[in-house]
């Protein structure tokens, strides 16, 4: 077997003698594994490491001595199932120059990635790569595992690296070296040096699950004085035992097979809007790294738990928990020296730092946590989520030190570790007139709106990218979103999102991995996961990994379980409370999203029922639960359901990302009708869903950009009024929802208001247009059932003397004229904090015509809020065919943009240009027409330098820089109106890594050309916002 694999030539490179020495392979292929080791040793006693390669990696720091191995060179090696693992593991991690993997078998590897990665990578597949695996059908080309069996996708890692020990990381004698792995998938057998090594934080449990960390010891260098350690790895992952099989049109978990493995994201068999994944997401996912650390304790995971706060002090009573783990067989003891520094929000300074110690002693293998007396910090800002205040976070940072009667070496002393933490309370409480759960921040109810999460991309590439994840949470909190939801088909998302999330002020539901769909209740077993061990193994590692996150409000068991006696399994069900009880027991804990509306227990689910999944009529968003029905077709509306944990729609990337992932002659195939079977083949594996006739109600589009202008108009009036229909009814009825699906992780066409290339669609500006926030607590909006006007305080402080003008234009007419009957003003009113007030006054009917209505809420003359609809009529299904004709009228039409100045965030991390939209008669007819569906997006001049976008199909569209969107960038508004001569400033965020004048601006309209601005090379965006 090795003959085949490696070759016919080893190169020895050996540092003593520098000698090379070149034999051929088949004169030792008659010598047994072990003894090819040991002649390779004797013959090559030390390593040849070179000075200054780029894999080296040097552990310093007083923070933590830790480092990253992504820059080391990795390579994937097919397993071969005839030879022993033991045999490779040894070959494998043993040293050896570059020569030895000139090989077909071993590729290079991309770490952190999965196998399936690196495969893509490296051409393997042809014509297929790491760039166009989304475009067309390309993923169903690709081998699935089902097929091809669990040996296609096994491979081995390996790497070497020489790893220094800085002085700041103590005596090279008193620390041992490990590697860290923070997750794996499948499973994993781990060769270090030639030897075989065993986890050291859970050493009596098998090396599998997807979401479990694991340590490994590094020998250390035989002179006790040596600060260099030299690392042969070779690590072995495997598929999960049971990948399951996709199915042709996904499905939810494909055959649901994929459920029997404990701990695995399900979604990566497939489902009904996502392809199954071929590896099913095996290797190295997520961040590898090496640590200095001590040989006989581990202190990590730390916890602030809020016992009080008094906002009128500023004062918070906390504790502080470590997990302290003995990982020798001698009694060890110490102290955890802890610092706590919290910034005062009056005087914008950091307080001096509260210090205290934590006394440890813990028996041969004892593991538990250490928690601190009552510590209070004073004058100290809380953590908020965004919509309610500002998501303070304090810092904490806690060593841990030996005593010298401890059998260990005395002097060793841990590295200092580092984290953030908020002071916040979460409560919550069954509301009887809701009929469900509220929940509480800092002792004030919190209405919750939040989007559904699966994971940033179905292939793991972003598992350590907190860039990614803080643009993508980023947007959630721009469209007013406070939640997201982790759903349980999906993973326990890392630490980065977290990070995120908690400084953007986005509270977090993690659900661990189970769904009804597959663990028993529509299929599957309500026995899976088959190992309930590993499974509440990787739970206890979830769980003490992000019990340190403020944002992090919610544990769940899993996604729609039911019956509560079966779903999850007793054992499971049991585990899982105990270890929240135990290892974060302020955290609210229930076992499912929903549960059944014919036993419903409010102990037991969020909800009795969650849905519907399809594109409704407006009308539907202000009736109860809308667009719900039950089994026999009846009206759900008189069910209650307080906490909505999903409920869906479709979405359509711009064209911009259409023609990423779509063929030309697919897209010109744009589906019209109300059936998915009219969608041609890769509409439909891209997961298309129907408009129901709302692309019709814009005109009949000739071409694809026509048919995705209309898709962002119906997705922009689809998603504002859904959660503009539930703020209406907050408290009344509902005290949270949260939309199916926020964010996509591959291309598609259900449920995102952003797409996976991170370019906002239609559906982003809608729910913005929809939001509140502490600067922006009150809200204006109109019932299209009703034709009545709703006000809406979300702040602490009422108003008085309030008044609400609506008025509206004609849009399909010269001069877009208003109409005076529309000219309206209601009032004077006030308002209760934190309070509703409806039917304020009711609009005029718009007789058939297309309208675009204004509200405005004044207070003594000053604008507190407006809003904005179009509409064609208040009581019969909308018709906005007239806007076709206003589409095609003047095709030279074009908007007058103008450069108003640049500035930077204080932060550093982002530039805001400022920008004039201004409506002026341009165009053959030069008549004053209103400018409707205006959208702004922010590019690279193609005629400066920049890094283009990968064509993902070079034969069909020959131009490389297919797509030239600066991605992210965020406009503040999107797909507005404005009447002729009307001129409305507008920014766009955009990394302050760019520079403005490599960049221009495009604007353009439902009924207005592209216009660019072209930034000149003089502006300058120095001054800070």
């Amino acid at each position: 077997g090795y003959r085949r694999r490696f070759g016919a030539r080893v190169r020895l490179e050996c540092a003593a003698s520098r000698r090379h020495a070149t034999s051929r392979f088949s004169t030792i292929m008659a010598m047994s594994v072990n003894a090819f080791i040991v002649a390779l040793l004797v013959t090559c006693p030390t390593l040849a490491v070179k000075k200054g390669r780029p894999w080296d990696l040097t552990l310093r720091g007083k923070e933590e001595c830790k480092g990253g191995l992504e820059s080391l060179k990795w390579r994937i090696c097919k397993r071969d199932p005839k030879t022993k693992v033991q045999d490779e593991g040894m070959f494998y991690s043993l040293p050896r120059s570059s020569s030895t993997w000139n090989n077909e078998d071993c590729i290079l590897a991309t770490v952190p990635g999965t196998v399936f990665r690196s495969l893509l990578e490296n051409g393997t597949f042809e014509g297929i790569d790491n760039d166009n695996i989304y475009y067309a059908d390309n993923l169903a080309k690709v081998p699935d595992i089902n097929a091809t069996g669990r040996d296609f996708y096994t491979f081995w890692y390996v790497s070497t690296a020489r790893i220094r020990l800085s002085p700041e990381c103590g005596h090279p004698g008193s620390s041992h070296v490990r590697l860290r792995l923070r997750s794996v998938s499948y499973s994993l057998t781990v060769y270090i040096n030639g030897e075989e090594k065993t986890d050291v934080m859970q050493p009596s449990f098998s090396q599998e699950g997807m979401f479990r960390r694991f340590e490994f010891p590094i020998p250390l260098s035989s002179n006790p004085n040596s600060r260099t350690i030299t690392a042969n790895f070779a690590l072995l992952t495997r598929p999960p035992p049971h990948p399951g099989a996709a199915g042709p049109k996904g499905g939810q978990g494909g055959d649901h097979e994929i459920a029997k493995n404990a701990a695995m994201m399900q979604c990566t068999a497939g489902w009904d809007w996502i392809q199954a994944t071929p590896d099913r997401n095996t290797g190295l996912w997520d961040e590898v790294s090496v640590v200095a650390a001590s040989p006989s304790i581990s202190v990590t995971d730390p916890l602030v738990t809020t016992l009080s706060i008094d906002p009128s002090t500023q004062t918070g009573i906390v504790q502080v928990s470590f997990f302290a783990r003995n990982l020798a067989m001698e009694l060890i003891s110490g102290k955890i020296r802890v610092n706590l520094t919290c910034p005062n929000p009056k005087s914008r300074e950091i307080n001096p730092p509260i210090s205290l110690s934590l006394s440890v002693t813990l028996k041969p293998l004892e593991s538990g946590d250490v928690t601190s007396g009552n510590v209070t910090l004073r004058k100290i800002g809380f953590w908020y989520p965004h919509t309610m205040g500002q998501p303070t976070l304090c810092r904490g940072s806690a060593r841990f030190e030996a005593d010298k009667s401890t059998e260990i070496i005395p002097e060793f002393v841990a590295p200092a570790s580092k984290w953030e933490f908020g002071v916040r309370m979460v409560s919550s409480y069954i509301d009887p007139e809701l009929g469900g759960r509220v929940f509480q921040v800092n002792g004030n109810r919190t209405f919750i709106k939040g989007g559904n999460w699966i994971v940033t991309d179905q292939l793991l590439r972003y598992s350590t990218d907190y860039d990614r994840y803080y643009n993508e949470v980023l947007m959630h909190k721009k469209m007013g979103l406070n939640l997201i939801r982790v759903w349980g088909g999906g993973i326990a998302e890392r630490p980065e999102f977290y990070k995120a999330c908690n400084r953007l002020g986005v509270m977090v539901m993690q659900e661990f991995w189970m769904t009804g769909d597959n663990n028993g209740r529509w299929a599957g077993s309500y026995d899976w996961p088959l190992n309930h061990t590993i499974y509440l193994a990787a739970a206890k590692d979830t769980i003490l990994m992000h019990r340190q996150h403020p944002s992090l409000m919610i544990w769940c068991a899993g996604n729609e379980l039911h019956p509560s006696r079966l779903s999850p399994s007793e054992d499971i069900r049991i585990g899982l409370r105990d270890l929240v009880q135990t290892l974060d027991p302020a955290r609210f804990f229930i076992l499912s999203s929903m549960g059944n509306y014919t036993d419903y227990d409010t102990e037991y689910a969020l909800a009795p029922k969650d849905g519907p999944y399809g594109y409704l009529p407006q009308e539907e968003f202000w009736k109860i639960n809308p667009g719900l029905i039950f089994w026999n077709g009846t009206r759900a509306d008189k069910l209650r359901i307080a906490f909505q944990p999903e409920l869906g729609s479709v979405s359509t990337p711009t064209i911009e990302s259409l023609v990423r992932f779509m063929p030309p002659d697919d897209l010109n195939q744009f589906p019209l009708g109300g059936n998915m079977s009219e969608a041609n083949a890769i509409w439909n594996f891209h997961k298309y869903i129907p408009y129901n006739g709302m692309i019709l109600n814009y005109s009949t589009p000739t071409t694809i950009e026509g048919y995705a202008y209309r898709a962002q108009l119906a997705q922009y009036q689809q998603y504002k009024l859904l959660y503009e229909g539930f703020t209406e009814r907050m408290w009344s009825r509902y005290s949270a929802v949260i939309f199916w699906k926020s964010q996509s992780p591959w291309p598609a066409f259900r449920g995102a208001f952003y797409d996976w290339y991170l370019a906002q669609t239609g559906g982003y500006f809608g729910v913005k247009s929809a939001s509140y926030s502490p600067q922006h607590p009150l809200r204006i909006q109109l019932n299209p059932n009703s034709r009545s006007i709703t006000v809406i305080n979300t702040s602490p402080m009422g108003r008085e003397n309030l008044f609400a003008k609506i008025m509206a234009y004609e849009l399909t007419e010269p001069g877009s004229a208003l109409i005076p009957a529309s000219q309206l003003t209601f009032g004077p009113f006030n308002i209760d904090p934190d309070e509703s007030v409806r039917g304020i006054g009711s609009v005029h009917d718009t007789q058939g015509k297309v309208l675009l209505w204004r509200l405005e809420l004044v207070q003594g003359g000053q604008i507190l809020a407006s809003n904005e609809y179009w509409q064609s009529s208040w009581s019969a299904p909308q018709d906005y065919r007239p806007l076709g004709i206003l589409r095609n009228r003047d095709p030279e039409a074009e908007l007058d943009l103008g450069f108003r100045g640049c500035c930077t965030l204080p932060s550093a991390e982002w530039k805001v240009v400022t920008v004039s939209v201004k409506n002026s008669p341009k165009g053959k007819s030069n008549a004053s027409f209103a400018a409707f569906g205006v959208r702004l997006e922010l590019h690279h001049n193609p005629n400066h330098k920049f890094n283009p976008t990968p064509n993902p199909n070079p034969d069909l569209n020959p131009n490389p820089n297919i797509d030239t969107r600066v991605l992210p960038s965020y406009a503040s508004d999107g797909y507005f109106g404005l009447l002729p001569n009307e001129d409305r400033k507008l920014t766009v965020e955009f990394s302050a890594h760019l520079k403005l004048e490599d960049l221009k601006l495009t604007g353009e309209a439902w009924n207005f050309k592209k216009q660019d601005l072209v930034f000149e090379s003089s502006i300058g965006c120095f001054a800070i916002c």
